[in-house]
């Protein structure tokens, strides 16, 4: 049996079995990894179901995305395409990583401490960056938002402040663990209805909330969601040339490819 690097190229081994050593940390928690040999998955490890009935307390790693954008919609508002947001993430435990998911230029981390990151995060719209990477909802994608995944060790009971321009937003990391936290910054749209066409009231709130900037806290997820490792023997070659590759599924629909191993 033979463990090897992504992209390798191995020699047939004696008794034709090949281990596959796959270690996998995502973003988001991991759904299914499926090893696939010559295009078709030959075993599929699910993961989804394997850490969702755990009981978290005292300290827990868990990573949680942080996400920026929305805003006026540019068929009623055309002359506002960019906005400009500075922000900070606190925590009373540590900061492990920060994974920057980031399309376009005008991103930065200002400054980057053990439990607190600073950054400056600039969202457009208007097509500037990619079409389906720059947001999440393809089906307008005049709109962009920009998003960062912070991993954290910290007791389940402690807080987690985000700042967003100069506004406090907190929760305990519980709360976070718990579900998605949708921002919209309701009054900032009222305020620019207001000085547009003279409307700050409506009888529904869509007008409003449609055109307001968001701030999006994703639900977290704990250090088991995310990070696995697992071994598989793969039996028999059936050509001159196979190859065998790692494919990964997260809970949040995003997917990951790693390079194949030939086997010569």
């Amino acid at each position: 049996m033979n463990d090897n690097l992504m992209g390798s190229i191995i020699d047939k081994s004696s008794n034709d079995e090949y281990k596959a050593v796959v270690d996998v940390e995502g973003g988001n928690a991991i759904d299914r990894i499926e090893i696939i040999k010559n295009g078709i998955v030959e075993h599929t490890y699910v993961h989804n179901g394997k850490w969702e009935k755990d009981e978290l307390s005292g300290k827990v790693r868990f990573k949680f995305e942080l996400e920026l954008g929305w805003g006026p919609d540019i068929r009623v508002y055309p002359d506002i395409t960019e906005k400009k947001w500075t922000g900070k993430v606190m925590t009373e435990g540590k900061i492990i990583s920060v994974e920057k998911l980031w399309t376009s230029p005008g991103q930065k981390i200002t400054k980057q401490e053990e439990n607190a990151v600073e950054f400056d995060i600039t969202t457009r719209k208007g097509g500037v960056g990619s079409g389906k990477l720059s947001q999440k909802n393809h089906a307008t994608p005049y709109i962009q938002t920009q998003s960062m995944i912070f991993e954290i060790e910290a007791d389940i009971d402690s807080k987690i402040t985000v700042i967003i321009d100069d506004k406090e937003y907190q929760y305990t990391v519980s709360e976070i663990l718990k579900e998605t936290h949708l921002i919209g910054l309701i009054d900032e749209a009222k305020e620019l209805s207001k000085e547009r066409f003279g409307i700050s009231e409506f009888y529904r709130s869509d007008p409003f909330w449609h055109n307001a900037y968001k701030i999006k806290i994703h639900k977290g997820v704990p250090y088991k969601a995310y990070k696995v490792a697992l071994d598989y023997v793969v039996k028999g070659t059936e050509k001159d040339m196979d190859y065998v590759m790692v494919k990964v599924h997260q809970k949040n629909g995003e997917k990951a490819w790693a390079s194949p191993i030939w086997i010569k």
